[in-house]
């Protein structure tokens, strides 16, 4: 995943997460051209370039919350009000596009003259630098005193050691979004695309077994129990009912983790932040979703 700290700029805005890209390959290699879409891991397999972001989950996700569904899908917008319409205003009815159609929903221009990515993702113009003459202190602000008879070479290196002594305020500043909607505590993509996965083999297949949802979803998962498989241990003539019984548990216990994921990920994608919510508890290391 991106570090929290790195910005992407496009034209005059930025986003601290990665947007989302057509993606360009080169001919001789198949490799992206672009440097960040190249080092990011992608959810899965063969993965379309605008699908290797967040913000494209938090849109999938959006589209999986009941109250979107029914409001946007089924009644076109109708009897929408609160936070629901809000959504409505700056998102557009996003079932008018299909997974596939998702770069053009990204791209598609706003009233505001932007694209609609850049409209609800990205951060405000950067602010430009300037003589401050009044000595309010900011949380956001560093105000610099600048003595103009020193020469630029050693002012360039007066302004690096006081942004080093400062370090710590402007990394916090930094990774604190101002946009519309607000990533909070990225989730891997594989996650977020497992979840996703597994939600949907449940609405297909809504009379289906916890245990089966992660094969119908073709969900990796470990099936070697003390460092073999179901099949090696019927080769070897051993009772393999135990094994059998352990597999499902997991299963079972892996779709419960996968869909207790996704039903937080749709609640919280009409919450104004993605994947998480700040009133909840941090994810810990080790859980499914971290």
């Amino acid at each position: 995943m991106i570090s929290k700290d790195t910005r992407y700029n496009v034209g005059g805005r930025f986003f601290i997460h990665a947007p989302a890209h057509k993606g360009i390959r080169s001919k001789k290699t198949g490799d992206f051209v672009s440097q960040r879409l190249a080092r990011i891991q992608p959810p899965y397999g063969l993965a379309k370039p605008w699908e290797c972001n967040l913000y494209y989950f938090w849109w999938e996700f959006m589209k999986r919350n009941p109250e979107v569904e029914y409001y946007f899908n089924q009644r076109n917008g109708r009897g929408l009000r609160g936070r629901l319409k809000t959504i409505w205003n700056d998102w557009g009815n996003i079932f008018d596009y299909e997974t596939d159609e998702f770069w053009n929903w990204w791209r598609q221009k706003v009233s505001t003259g932007e694209t609609r990515g850049e409209f609800l993702f990205a951060e405000p113009l950067v602010r430009e630098m300037k003589l401050v003459k009044s000595s309010t202190k900011s949380k956001d602000t560093l105000i610099i005193q600048v003595p103009m008879e020193v020469r630029d070479k050693h002012l360039m290196r007066m302004f690096r050691k006081l942004l080093d002594e400062n370090a710590s305020q402007i990394d916090k500043v930094r990774s604190q979004s101002q946009a519309r909607y607000k990533i909070h505590n990225p989730v891997r993509l594989p996650s977020l695309y497992h979840a996703l996965k597994v939600l949907d083999a449940k609405k297909a297949n809504p009379d289906a077994k916890l245990y089966e949802l992660p094969d119908i979803a073709k969900i990796p998962q470990n099936i070697l129990i003390e460092g073999l498989t179901i099949e090696q241990y019927v080769k070897e003539g051993v009772d393999v009912a135990p094994y059998k019984k352990e597999l499902r548990r997991r299963k079972t216990a892996l779709a419960k983790r996968y869909l207790s994921a996704a039903t937080n990920y749709y609640n919280n994608a009409i919450s104004g932040y993605f994947p998480h919510n700040p009133k909840e508890k941090p994810p810990t290391e080790g859980d499914l979703d971290s």
